[in-house]
């Protein structure tokens, strides 16, 4: 986390490394002399842990490594360059583009390494890209844009954490496929996953339940309709559409059971771990080596070799373990969401559940194992409730109705759809079973779709700041503390996390009250928001498009809006004192004796804007989304010879001002 936020480069890291590497030794060799430890060894070990953790990150920071394209850019707008490059991920497309992950091999004649997103103009004359293709092609290199919205989702930082800096557009004519890397283990598991595929096709599964079936055994989630997708968040089972730590928990646990017998046997202990391991890392196959799927399947081996090893306290040291090699290898996990969502649930499995557990202990078999599943459901889903809340924004309150009756089945559905794959590989699958199986996930859809159904049910729109989110997880560990040894000590870490969590819910609550005005960015359409308190006004067109509806919604979620008004965008509004001309594709705005502030530019009106300025000398000309292009440009060089104020959404992002600043704004 420290290198990420702070980039500290690799020069600084080496002579700072063999320098606490000496001091380290010269304390361990101390501390064996001397009869009572003190605590300078221990601290030497723990910034030798923090060291590790920033030297492992900064080597797969691209301005760290020597042979990056990043260090033979030229000046902007001419980074265009002849790249070689292998297709290394197959990215889910957009309505115009398929989109892919490639590594670059050479920059013209140079060698040169680097990660670059390519965003390829769908043609249904060509073949689409496999990963492990050698390709050649002209590439212009540019940068991610940045959000243009307020609280709207950054992928330019998303991707730059997976080392992705750039991206380029290109046609399908323009690239030439030169060979394959027949090595790339990715390349060998995509294509085994697509066979797999295509026989399943051959069994005419209905088109609904084929694309849960792809998303349970394959990992593979694209033709699951929205619908059927917001069910399944809405009923608190998203967690069973991704491959993830509990189908490969319940994995773990159908062949260990299957291969209890072998232990019977001399050496039989470890067959049955080299089978488990064989079997884990063959499903991680099956699924196209998933990153999610990648480190499930690590993270399991290590339980199961803790397992073979029949050590104490196995699942939790297994857990750390883990963790610390997949990090140690791949440092930007930390900043995925399933990532922290699949070990904070482990977590609270391992630390919750036997506390849970033992509020009450029914002598009924039957009841006993409900009783069970339902604590293991609800300590995971409390040890995932603060992150989840400030991902997602919502809690489905009836998930453990859902957990109840879905995975105690769950390992049915994982077993016999893994037959079927064998069977449709060698040819040899029955139409029965394919009824039944398809039956079984028939009512599967049905029944998350009626818990969905429950719509009061589902808590909405929660708005959930990370400081409230990290405030709750320390009340929630120092709850835990209490509740495993009640002393003095744990108590006052209880009321501490209290008032700590109060104090962030009392700042965001002054903060949030503050008025601001937001001229959003939106392509071909206009808004202004203005909020005061939790009360927010539109301005805009009558009708948004989904996607603007959307970037609406996730900022009234995060503003804590509590009512909203929707009125029409007139040409002259008046915010905080402050007067606005809008001047939309009519080009009306000679107004007698009235001087605006700010003066909005919509729909691309023809005017000249010289003669508007010298009328109404306005402190800030704003242009939004619904502009040409061109027009933009062309303002932008006549306002910047006048020295004014120009601000285009486009370029610079929403407008966003107070009545505690000037007109000018910021963004």
């Amino acid at each position: 986390m420290l290198e990420f936020y702070f980039k500290i480069p690799v020069v600084t890291l080496l002579p700072l490394g063999f320098i606490l590497l000496a001091v380290f030794s010269a304390l361990y060799f101390r501390s064996k002399r001397i009869l009572i430890p003190d605590v300078f060894f221990g601290i030497s070990f723990i910034l030798i842990a923090i060291y590790i953790g920033i030297f492992a990150a900064a080597i797969q920071i691209p301005t760290n490594q020597p042979n990056h394209y990043l260090h033979q850019l030229k000046a902007e707008n001419e980074n265009v360059f002849t790249v070689t490059a292998e297709v290394t991920e197959n990215l889910k497309p957009t309505v115009n583009f398929n989109r892919y992950i490639i590594s670059v091999r050479k920059l013209d004649s140079l060698r040169s390494s680097g990660k670059v997103l390519l965003n390829v103009k769908k043609d249904s004359a060509k073949a689409e890209l496999k990963i492990g293709d050698i390709i050649l092609l002209p590439i212009q290199i540019s940068e991610i844009r940045t959000p243009l919205n307020p609280h709207q989702f950054n992928y330019k930082l998303y991707l730059e954490r997976s080392g992705i800096l750039h991206q380029s557009y290109s046609k399908a004519q323009d690239i030439q496929r030169i060979t394959f890397n027949s090595y790339n283990l990715f390349r060998i598991a995509d294509r085994f996953r697509n066979k797999i595929i295509k026989k399943l096709e051959m069994a005419h599964f209905s088109k609904a339940e084929f694309s849960i079936i792809k998303a349970l055994l394959l990992g593979e989630r694209r033709d699951i309709s929205p619908s059927t997708y917001s069910n399944y968040a809405s009923a608190g089972a998203i967690h069973i559409l991704a491959i993830s730590g509990l189908h490969i928990g319940i994995l773990l646990w159908l062949i260990t059971a299957i291969l209890k017998p072998l232990k019977r046997f001399r050496n039989g202990n470890t067959y049955s771990f080299i089978l488990t391991l064989l079997f884990l890392w063959g499903f991680a196959l099956l699924t196209g080596l998933a990153p999610s799927v990648v480190r499930a399947v690590f993270m399991f081996s290590i339980i199961a070799l803790g397992m073979q090893m029949r050590r104490k306290t196995t699942i939790t040291n297994s857990l750390f373990i883990s963790l610390f090699f997949l990090l140690l290898i791949h440092p930007s996990y930390v900043f995925q969401v399933g990532f922290q969502l699949s070990y904070l649930a482990m977590f609270g499995i391992i630390a919750l559940q036997p506390l849970l557990q033992k509020v009450w202990n029914p002598k009924s078999r039957i009841i006993l194992y409900f009783w069970k599943l339902l604590t293991v459901s609800f300590a995971a889903q409390m040890a995932v409730l603060p992150l989840s809340l400030y991902y997602f924004h919502q809690f489905p309150s009836l998930f453990f109705v859902t957990n109840l009756v879905i995975l105690p089945f769950l390992g049915l559905i994982l077993g016999l759809g893994l037959v079927i794959i064998i069977l449709s590989l060698i040819d040899l699958l029955p139409p029965f079973l394919i009824d039944v199986y398809e039956w079984i996930i028939l009512q599967m859809n049905n029944f998350v779709s009626l818990i969905a159904s429950f719509e009061n049910f589902i808590i909405k729109d929660i708005s959930f700041s990370l400081m409230i989110c990290l405030a709750l997880y320390l009340l929630m560990f120092s709850a835990f503390q209490v509740w495993s040894s009640r002393n003095i000590s744990n108590l006052v870490f209880v009321l501490c996390a209290i008032i700590l969590l109060q104090v962030n819910m009392i700042s965001e609550k002054s903060n949030l009250a503050r008025p601001e005005a937001v001229i959003f960015h939106m392509t071909k359409e206009s808004l202004i928001g203005i909020k005061t308190e939790r009360k927010l006004k539109l301005y805009g067109d009558e009708v948004l498009n989904d996607f603007n509806k959307a970037m609406v919604l996730k900022f009234i979620t995060e503003e804590h809006i509590q009512s909203t008004e929707n009125l029409r965008l007139n040409n002259v509004i008046k915010v905080f004192g402050k007067k606005i001309l809008v001047i939309d594709s009519s080009g009306i705005y000679d107004i007698k004796n009235f001087n605006p502030e700010m003066v909005l530019l919509r729909n691309s009106p023809k005017i000249n804007l010289n003669r508007m300025m010298e009328e109404l000398k306005p402190k800030v000309v704003v242009a939004d989304g619904s502009n040409y292009k061109n027009f933009i440009e062309q303002w932008n060089k006549t306002l910047k010879a006048k020295n004014s104020h120009f601000h285009a959404t486009a370029e610079k992002g929403a407008f966003i001002f107070s009545p505690s600043i000037d007109t000018e704004g910021k963004n």
